[in-house]
């Protein structure tokens, strides 16, 4: 091997280094969007279903207002959609997003409509037609399970159940086409203003911490298994990231709730001034303004390429071929060198 071919071959390993590391500008394209969840997600499925849903009281002492939602404005996913160039609107007006306040991943009874049969009725409409493999299928549940867990002696079998469940229906999504899901974990659930004060506080944050792990292994499994990019938003960190510098965020507030509820005969809802500032809109839900930071945590997380499982990322793959690249052409110099002594 000459000197010259030894060049050639450092330019062409250069050239590779800034291949793989040249930023992507390109975002990432759906066809559609479908979302399933509680109310972290739902844009007024439960107001539909209500009796006397958008009577002003009733939406009152419900929790979701006047706009539908479970915030005082839209929600993480809706920036998502608007990031993506994609429409959402609610299923019982005819649109993909399946979510229910209050929604369990199983409701076999209660007056919610669990995810389980949110899927379902997804299922029904779909008809005899394939899954839309180039859409994006979001997940968000487990939340309202893990908060009927907190304060339990021990909760461990019940999450693991929980997940299974879970993890059940996001297989049938992958069997059935879904080649790209978006599962977002859980914050710290005892941090929220519904157990911060309270003495379940440290339970709160024990379930969130098991649940997350549990649902990290899962879906790091059902990525093996089937060939579908597979995110999970860390909504735990992001949250976790506010709390400890709420000011970069914009945030002044971050313990209270904005949301209130006056009058006894005619109840209403009322909002603190600065919303804006609030991470918290009630004793559970984020502001609009902490769904902003959600949503725009998701796009970037989509344009990342980083799913949850990733065998060897291609810059290690690359630094692996390459130390081995080099390591040869060391050995040749060392070759050359002998022969001309």
């Amino acid at each position: 091997m000459t000197l010259l071919n030894l060049k050639k071959i450092k330019q062409l390993i250069l050239l590779q280094l800034i291949f793989v590391f040249a930023p992507v500008n390109a975002a990432i394209i759906f066809s559609d969007v479908y979302i399933f969840g509680d109310s972290l997600s739902d844009t007024g499925n439960t107001r539909a279903t209500v009796p006397l849903g958008t009577f002003g009281p009733v939406a009152a002492l419900a929790g979701y207002g006047p706009n539908g939602r479970f915030s005082n404005g839209i929600l993480w996913h809706e920036y998502l959609s608007a990031d993506l160039g994609l429409p959402t609107s609610r299923s019982t007006a005819g649109g993909n997003n399946f979510a229910y306040g209050g929604a369990q991943i199983d409701n076999s009874t209660g007056v919610s409509t669990g995810v389980l049969n949110q899927y379902q009725q997804y299922i029904n409409r779909l008809g005899s037609s394939p899954f839309d493999a180039d859409a994006l299928y979001i997940a968000w549940a487990g939340g309202n399970d893990m908060r009927s867990l907190v304060g339990s002696t021990n909760p461990l079998m019940a999450i693991t159940s929980t997940v299974n469940t879970f993890k059940n229906m996001l297989t049938g999504m992958l069997v059935n086409g879904a080649m790209t899901l978006l599962v977002p974990n859980l914050p710290d659930l005892g941090l929220i203003p519904e157990f911060a004060r309270t003495s379940n506080s440290a339970s709160g944050t024990a379930v969130s911490v098991q649940w997350n792990t549990l649902l990290n292994d899962m879906l790091i499994d059902l990525a093996k298994t089937y060939s579908a990019d597979i995110y999970m938003l860390d909504v735990y960190s992001a949250f976790s990231n506010i709390l400890n510098d709420p000011a970069s965020a914009g945030f002044t507030n971050t313990s209270d709730e904005c949301r209130s509820v006056t009058g006894s005969f005619f109840p209403s809802e009322r909002s603190c001034s600065n919303a804006n500032q609030y991470l918290f809109w009630d004793e559970i839900h984020p502001t609009t303004a902490a769904h902003r930071v959600l949503g725009k945590e998701a796009f970037v997380l989509l344009n990342s390429g980083q799913t949850v499982y990733q065998q060897v990322p291609e810059p290690a793959m690359f630094f692996i071929f390459a130390g081995f690249v080099l390591l040869l052409i060391r050995k040749n110099q060392l070759k050359l060198k002998n022969i001309h002594q």
